[in-house]
């Protein structure tokens, strides 16, 4: 039996006897870890495993070595611990082998976290470096560490939650803090912590919490906490609740945080056919309370991870950074439908109020109970109710229940924004416009379906309408529909309409202040208008409303990198990638952070991470991707590796990935070469040119041309070539 513990001291052992002679040479170690660890677990292609151990050889010098250093560890460990499939692939018999990494995973899905985390000594191979590996292995390394280390995470935070609803105090703290341990620079773990350290009522616990991670930031990255975490932490300066709180010193707490609230998905009882009218409810809920200026609500993206959730509600407000959260059930009984709701105050874990509604099941009722539940919330939480507002919230807008089935379908598959959901949710919403033709939301809805095909490069269905078309009729039909601007709005964005794009945004922003995707674009047109200035409130907005949403944070990472605060961007681009690890998007928003910080060799394995997970045509493309990891290259002094790199990029279909190459690499023509070559200046080309990359743009920025240049980019965004706005923009 071969035993290997690598989280943690590595050991080693055979049949009970140490091995300590197999564990002196790091690159048979770094073999045997990847081949056990790799994925699809089992077995490896050679030809794979070269290129990571033995990258300076040729083929056949590298196979040889390979099979040589297979040939060491079978005579040390046993000659059926590596097995062969064919020729061509090579694993490790797990019968008869036994791996502390695996065995941890196993527990971990089994349910078994205690066990998980007994097994859990430390990071896997902490400090373990293969000197003439390839960097691709220290890649894959790295992101094993650190997927194995937030897995560890979730296990104790898991195990803290258990011990808390158990009454074990004790445990709860304890493995609170484990679990914050794990990732001691993430502000939701913190936030976490600092809630679970309050409700077991130990609020100097919370405090002193608080402060050790502030003084960690400060020391290691010289940040400072998030607002969020700085909002959380004056709450517990409050004093203390004893005993059990009414309703009303509850509501009066929650009024004292904030007026934001998230409504959880609804459950569906009975009947399966209920769940469209479930998700219809709850989507339609969400969409009249972020109608209400007074309130703060809670995007529908970032509280469908929820969805038959086991978190206690406390957990989930806390990474809302939420006090209020709604909760209910829909069930369709005999043509009727009921709909069962409850308002909880999150740090209390408390009810405020239950109330149930029965009626037939009808387009009518349905919205008749929506507004019914909105304004009960808005009275509760004594928010502001406009004239104007109480029209949007108590508006049916159709009276055809097929149409609106339709558009509910149409809506939960675009919010899943594949390619497949994109084209099913286009379909849908046509089909709600055929039921009913002034159905202005599904306009709403097919205006965004269209769009977001256009901006992934997706052909339309052939009997589609142009995205313009379907955004223009949602505004004739409803001119005060929120969604209908934002629709509007979004489409002159995507068209580099900048300032017809405000407005619309603006107007959308006024009419449904929860809007999230409104303020994101906004601040993202901002940016590419020039006016990095005005780009964060908007942003950091849409944060607030969707802070499960990685695209956002990762558009607000970009909009600090843009106003000299690379730091907070660091933040948001690793925010983004712990939220979808395999989100190309974040990895290279990181490697563009941290290569303004100078941190090259980090910045490269990002970019690499990044050209690894993003398709060829996606966002960014390769040829983006590949010209930021030739800037890494070229300030590290390695312009050989930067012009292979060139080489890859096409210069006539992405001229201003091949121009900015070559501005680093010090070709000042070439680069204004490929730059007048450029037809549509795109929010990557708009981006970069106005704010990035100082070492390769600056003796640009510098050359009289570069002026020339920016007046191009302003006309191609709709502005005056000085960057003012023309002053018929909102007509």
């Amino acid at each position: 039996m071969v035993e290997l513990r690598i989280l943690g001291a590595t050991e080693l052992r055979r049949d009970d006897r140490d091995v300590d002679s197999f564990l002196t040479g790091p690159k048979r170690l770094g073999l045997l870890v990847y081949l056990v660890l790799a994925r699809p677990r089992g077995f490896q292609r050679r030809d794979a495993i070269l290129p990571l151990f033995w990258p300076q050889r040729g083929q056949k010098a590298a196979r040889n070595a390979l099979s040589n250093m297979l040939y060491h560890i079978r005579r040390e460990l046993g000659a059926d611990v590596i097995t062969n499939r064919g020729a061509e692939e090579v694993g490790v018999q797990m019968d008869g082998f036994w791996c502390d990494a695996v065995a941890f995973e196993e527990a971990l899905d089994q349910g078994d976290a205690q066990q998980a985390l007994t097994l859990y000594r430390g990071d896997l191979l902490k400090g373990f470096y293969v000197p003439d590996a390839a960097p691709a292995f220290h890649d894959w390394l790295d992101r094993e560490r650190e997927r194995l280390r937030l897995q560890a995470a979730e296990g104790a935070w898991r195990l803290a939650e258990e011990a808390e609803q158990t009454g074990r105090r004790a445990a709860a703290r304890e493995r609170a803090r484990q679990a914050a341990g794990f990732t001691p620079f993430s502000d939701e773990a913190q936030q976490r912590l600092i809630m679970l350290l309050d409700r077991l009522g130990s609020r100097a616990s919370a405090l002193s919490a608080y402060e050790a991670f502030a003084a960690r930031l400060r020391r290691e990255w010289e940040m400072e906490p998030t607002d969020e975490v700085k909002a959380l932490v004056e709450g517990l300066h409050a004093p203390s609740r004893e005993g059990t709180a009414s309703s009303s010193r509850v509501i009066e707490a929650g009024r004292a945080s904030s007026r934001s609230i998230a409504v959880l998905p609804f459950e569906t009882l009975g009947a399966a056919q209920a769940s469209a009218f479930a998700d219809g409810i709850h989507g339609d809920l969400v969409t009249r309370l972020s109608n209400v200026a007074d309130l703060q609500v809670i995007s529908r993206t970032s509280v469908r991870r929820y969805r038959n959730t086991d978190k206690p509600i406390s957990t989930i407000g806390a990474e809302l950074n939420t006090p209020w959260v709604l909760e209910g059930e829909v069930q369709e009984v005999a043509e009727q439908v009921q709909v069962n709701v409850r308002l909880v105050h999150a740090q209390a874990d408390q009810q405020v109020w239950a109330r149930d509604y029965r009626r037939a099941l009808t387009a009518e009722n349905l919205f008749h109970i929506q507004g019914e539940i909105t304004k009960e919330i808005v009275r509760s939480l004594e928010a502001t109710l406009t004239p104007e507002e109480e029209e949007q919230v108590e508006r049916s807008p159709t009276g055809n229940l097929d149409a609106y089935r339709l558009y509910v379908l149409g809506r939960k598959h675009l919010d899943e924004r594949t390619e497949e959901d994109i084209y099913q949710a286009v379909d849908y919403f046509q089909r709600a416009t055929e039921q009913d033709a002034e159905y202005a939301l599904a306009w709403a809805g097919l205006g965004d379906g269209l769009s977001l095909l256009e901006f992934y490069g997706f052909r339309p269905p052939d009997a589609a309408p142009e995205p313009m078309e379907a955004a223009h009729r949602a505004v004739a039909l409803a001119p005060n529909l929120g969604e209908a601007r934002a629709a509007l709005g979004i489409r002159h964005a995507l068209r580099h309409e900048g300032p017809e794009a405000l407005c619309e945004l603006g107007q959308a922003i006024e009419l449904a202040p929860s809007h999230a995707e409104a303020w994101i674009w906004l601040g993202w047109v901002q940016l590419c208008l020039g006016r990095p200035a005005q780009a964060p409130e908007p942003a950091e907005r849409a944060v607030a409303l969707d802070p499960l949403a990685p695209a956002f944070r990762v558009y607000l990472a970009e909009i600090y990198l843009a106003n000299g605060t690379p730091q907070h961007a660091l933040r948001e681009a690793r925010r983004a990638r712990e939220l979808q690890p395999k989100y190309g998007l974040a990895h290279f928003m990181e490697g563009l952070v941290l290569y303004h910080q100078g941190r090259l060799v980090a910045a490269a394995s990002s970019l690499r991470q990044a050209l690894s997970l993003i398709p060829p045509q996606g966002t960014p493309t390769h040829a983006e991707v590949r010209a930021a990891l030739a800037l890494a290259h070229v300030v590290s002094g390695d312009d050989l590796r930067a012009r292979e790199l060139l080489d890859q990029i096409d210069g006539t279909d992405h001229p201003f990935s091949a121009g900015l190459v070559r501005a680093a690499l010090g070709e000042t023509d070439a680069a204004f070469d490929a730059f007048e070559q450029i037809h549509d200046w795109g929010s990557f080309e708009t981006e970069h040119v106005r704010y990035f990359f100082p070492r390769a743009l600056g003796p640009l920025r510098d050359d009289a041309r570069y002026e020339s240049l920016i007046q191009r980019v302003n006309q191609a965004w709709g502005l005056h070539a000085d960057g003012s706005l023309p002053e018929n923009a909102c007509r």
